[in-house]
């Protein structure tokens, strides 16, 4: 599978589980996943608040990473570097990074 097919699987604005997320990128796309998660208390303490549309996440120490984090990341490392950088939302830089990876 191609990697802009796979990150098209991803909610924009969902934070996964690190380890679940990277297993399922390297099965599905034959590549290694070297991203580095974020623990949860963070994200909580930081966005636990942000318009009462986030939900706590389980503070159990295991890293997660959000969808925007591992587009940006793979669009640094296969992107045509055609991507425009000033959309003023995340859900829009998220697709724009995934039309410009070619692979």
């Amino acid at each position: 599978m191609k990697i802009n097919e796979w990150l098209k699987r991803l909610g924009s604005h969902t934070i996964y589980d690190l380890e679940s997320i990277k297993a399922d990128y390297e099965k599905a796309t034959g590549n290694s996943a070297d991203w580095k998660g974020t623990d949860p208390a963070w994200i909580n303490k930081t966005y636990g608040t942000l318009k009462g549309v986030v939900k706590p996440l389980k503070e159990d120490g295991k890293p997660v990473i959000s969808a925007f984090t591992i587009a940006k990341k793979l669009y640094s490392k296969y992107g045509n570097g055609k991507a425009k950088e000033n959309y003023l939302g995340g859900g829009s830089q998220f697709r724009e990074y995934i039309s410009n990876i070619e692979v």
